[in-house]
């Protein structure tokens, strides 16, 4: 599991933050949040490492000038936050003691993006064409980015749903439906700082 993961993790479970390097990795090989050691190139690291990739441009894209506005940040921050959550249920097995403990992407966040997309979408004339990213304005084209990143989570988290059918639940198809809503959210984003 990534290290800053686990420590995110600890830190949210009021454990004290373990040292950076600790060399554990040097093998070629990584340890879930629930205890299992794997190689680095396994699936669970392949999906975690791409959220991971998404919740960075995230951040970037929150600070360009016309995505900086408090509401929309505040979404961000929210999103990375939820990403987090999709994170840690990949990287914990459903049948660990930790599992219970870990907060999840539910129903409702699912609720709440929808309610995020149709805001901006009521708002925002979009043009019945392909998009060009980059077309318009730097923070669309970021946007967009992020929107592409999001697609490649959402098919990773599929594949890992149809070969780890073993240990797929709930809390998985949630983040997979998460990922479908945020890619959509993205897009009308994108067009909404686009026209204004």
């Amino acid at each position: 599991m990534p290290g800053k993961l686990l420590r995110l993790l600890r830190r949210s479970r009021g454990q004290e933050m373990p040292v950076v390097t600790t060399k554990g990795g040097d093998t070629g090989k990584s340890t879930l949040y629930s205890g299992e050691f794997l190689p680095k190139n396994d699936r669970h690291f392949e999906v975690i490492g791409d959220i991971d990739e998404l919740s960075s441009l995230l951040g970037i894209a929150r600070y360009q000038p016309r995505v900086k506005a408090a509401r929309i940040a505040r979404e961000f921050m929210r999103i990375q936050e939820l990403l987090h959550h999709a994170m840690a249920t990949i990287a914990t097995n459903k049948d660990s003691e930790l599992y219970t403990q870990l907060p999840k992407i539910l129903d409702s966040d699912i609720e709440w993006l929808e309610k995020q997309q149709s805001f901006y979408a009521e708002r925002t004339r979009i043009e019945p064409r392909f998009v060009l990213p980059g077309e318009k304005s730097a923070a669309s084209a970021w946007l967009d980015y992020c929107r592409s990143v999001t697609r490649r989570c959402e098919r990773r988290i599929v594949s890992f749903i149809q070969v780890e059918r073993h240990i797929v639940h709930h809390d998985m198809h949630c983040a997979q439906r998460f990922f479908n809503r945020l890619s959509d959210y993205l897009f009308v984003l994108a067009r909404h700082i686009e026209d204004t």
